[in-house]
């Protein structure tokens, strides 16, 4: 298994390009601080910020409390899991909420109709 196909992976699941080089990057090179990932990932303090607290939200990354406050993966078996139950909860969403958004579809239509 590669790096490519473990990212390319990860993008297939709804990360976003920064999130899964991040997590790529913390996998293969073990827990890191926040100005060693952007140095490597040649990446500024907003994108390594947002993309680091996005991470830590879902729980595909975590802090360890130290000083400086290193960042560690999650193993990918896992992080899969995580991904799966997003889509799922996504998914029962959607289904959940499919009649009353066709029905707003069908009010919008139809009040442009009118106009």
């Amino acid at each position: 298994m590669s790096k490519e196909w473990i990212f390319r992976t990860l993008l297939n699941q709804g990360l976003q390009q920064i999130d899964a080089q991040i997590y790529v990057f913390l996998t293969t090179e073990g827990p890191k601080n926040r100005k060693s990932i952007a140095q490597t990932l040649n990446l500024n303090r907003y994108e390594i910020s947002h993309s680091l607290s996005h991470l830590k939200s879902i729980g595909i990354i975590s802090e360890i409390p130290k000083r400086p406050i290193m960042f560690s993966a999650l193993s990918f078996d896992k992080v899969l899991g995580l991904l799966l139950e997003i889509k799922k909860d996504q998914t029962k969403e959607l289904q959940e909420s499919r009649g009353k958004l066709i029905s707003s579809w069908e009010t919008l239509l139809d009040d442009k109709k009118r106009s």
